[in-house]
């Protein structure tokens, strides 16, 4: 018993070492980069874990807890937002309800991702 209790406190101390990034003092909402920086290295280990016993691949452990993150397009009174499909790209439409006389401009986001693919 007190074999298994050293090597999970072995562990719990190894898993702290390779977490802990320092932050800077100049930062005031310290705790959110602590919380991102945390999660990002949690579902790394997480994900080397599994791959490493054979149970699931790193790249589809982390795009399923991904997908997990997916928000409601929520209309209000001056744009309409909706969820729809560009050549089998999902894409999420802003569409002011006001008409304008000139085209408008547009804005196009594309997000390159976690750099783990």
């Amino acid at each position: 018993m007190a074999f298994k209790a050293l090597c999970l406190g072995l562990l719990c101390a190894l898993f702290a070492f390779c977490i802990y990034t320092p932050i800077p003092s100049n930062i005031e909402e310290y705790w959110k980069v602590t919380a991102i920086d945390i999660f990002a290295k949690t579902g790394t280990f997480m994900a080397m874990c599994l791959e490493s016993i054979g149970i699931i691949k790193c790249e589809k452990f982390i795009s399923t807890i991904l997908s997990l993150d997916h928000t409601q397009p929520v209309s209000d009174e001056y744009v309409t937002v909706m969820d729809t499909e560009f050549v089998d790209i999902p894409v999420r439409l802003y569409l002011p309800k006001r008409k304008s006389e000139t085209p408008r401009r547009a804005v196009i986001y594309i997000h390159g991702g976690g750099f783990c693919f």
